[in-house]
């Protein structure tokens, strides 16, 4: 018997019609499959920018904060600790020694927190050029007032005072140099005078404040080396009292640069030490932990009055200085003495030493080699960076 064919072309028909769904579905479900896997590529390189991006902003903050607290502060931190973690807003970033150089090692994530992270990494170093204080132990933009019984010495070169104008050196101030090979040798005196000073220098006189600030600290004005958290800023609410937060100072964190603000600063290029209105802060040596290899520079926007009641090693920098002796009479060579060892800069005028006894400043070469880091300029290494 003979099967009729309209059966087997109905048998076809149907048989066609489910190749042509599963053909159907398999091109549907590829589509979108690859759909799925575009969204996914691009979603995946946003989140891939997004990481880059805070990588890169935690990176940037971390160069701002080792550029502001300096190379060697951040330096001794990792040799004590093996690494420093730096906090930022974007980013987690940490910083190793490697060689003569700093490592950064910044990790991003997307803008989710949890799907994507990216890491980059790069090595900062001193320039080998980076400016340095004055090796002169008393430099003023203006006049000196060098009186009483100021000592001063400088057995690296043959210059004790600089000055941009005029010297007053009445009273028993001596000054002490190096001469024919011979350390601390009489210069100037009632009697004599000798090589050592230089007054009334045009040069000196004309820079701007802002230049000597760049010339011998790095800095680009007085106000860039307010350094938290060794920044007290009387004029913005510093929160506590100038005695609080000099017993407070931290010296584990090794500060290079400590900075003081009072309210009234007096007039910025005017000597405001005859000035009643002007708040002079009060600073005394035995007030802060200094030594040879871990010197301090004093930074005052304003007037500053000094006790040198102990031996202090750094820098007394402010617009007006006054220096008050600390009790003596001393031996300018006792390595004990109560002196300022390193130097003081007056940007506008020096005065001083107003008290009992002996003022007395001393020219100190390793003093000086350490506070090179404070505001160093530093650079990226080439070839250091990269990404993963």
């Amino acid at each position: 018997m003979k099967i009729p064919h309209r059966k087997e072309r109905g048998m076809a028909t149907l048989l066609t019609a489910v190749v042509l769904l599963i053909a159907v579905f398999l091109a549907t479900y590829n589509m979108s499959q690859n759909v799925i896997a575009d969204k996914q590529n691009a979603s995946a390189a946003v989140r891939g920018f997004e990481a880059f991006q805070n990588a890169q902003a935690g990176m940037d903050e971390a160069v701002e904060y080792i550029s502001g607290v300096g190379l060697v502060t951040i330096r001794d931190e990792v040799a004590s600790a093996g690494f420093v973690s730096i906090s930022t807003s974007s980013a987690s970033v940490s910083v190793t020694q490697t060689g003569d150089s700093l490592e950064i090692t910044s990790t991003g994530l997307s803008n989710d927190s949890v799907s994507v992270s990216r890491t980059i990494s790069m090595r900062l170093s001193a320039l080998p050029n980076s400016p340095t204080p004055p090796n002169v132990p008393v430099v003023s933009r203006g006049f000196a007032n060098v009186t009483g019984n100021y000592e001063i010495l400088n057995n690296e070169e043959p210059l004790t005072i600089w000055t941009g104008g005029v010297i007053d050196m009445d009273g028993n101030a001596n000054t002490y140099i190096r001469q024919n090979g011979v350390d601390t040798q009489l210069s100037n005196s009632k009697t004599t005078r000798g090589p050592d000073i230089i007054s009334n220098d045009r040069n000196l006189a004309s820079a701007t404040e802002e230049e000597i600030i760049q010339a011998f600290f790095n800095f680009s004005e007085l106000t860039d080396m307010c350094i938290s958290p060794f920044c007290w800023d009387e004029s913005n609410g510093a929160g506590t009292s100038q005695d609080a937060f000099t017993t407070d100072i931290d010296y584990t964190k090794s500060p290079s640069v400590i900075y003081f603000r009072p309210n009234n600063q007096g007039t910025k290029d005017t000597c405001d030490l005859n000035n009643s209105t002007v708040d002079a802060v009060q600073l005394r040596a035995s007030e802060f932990t200094t030594s040879e290899s871990s010197p301090l520079i004093l930074v005052v926007e304003g007037a500053a009055k000094f006790f040198m009641d102990a031996p202090f090693y750094g820098i007394v920098l402010a617009r007006e200085v006054t220096t008050v002796a600390g009790g003596g009479p001393a031996d300018i060579t006792d390595a004990n003495a109560k002196a300022i060892n390193g130097g003081v800069v007056g940007l506008d005028c020096i005065d001083g030493p107003g008290g009992a006894g002996s003022g007395m400043i001393r020219m100190n070469k390793t003093v000086f080699d350490n506070l090179g880091g404070g505001g160093a300029a530093i650079a990226h290494v080439q070839g250091s960076w990269k990404d993963w």
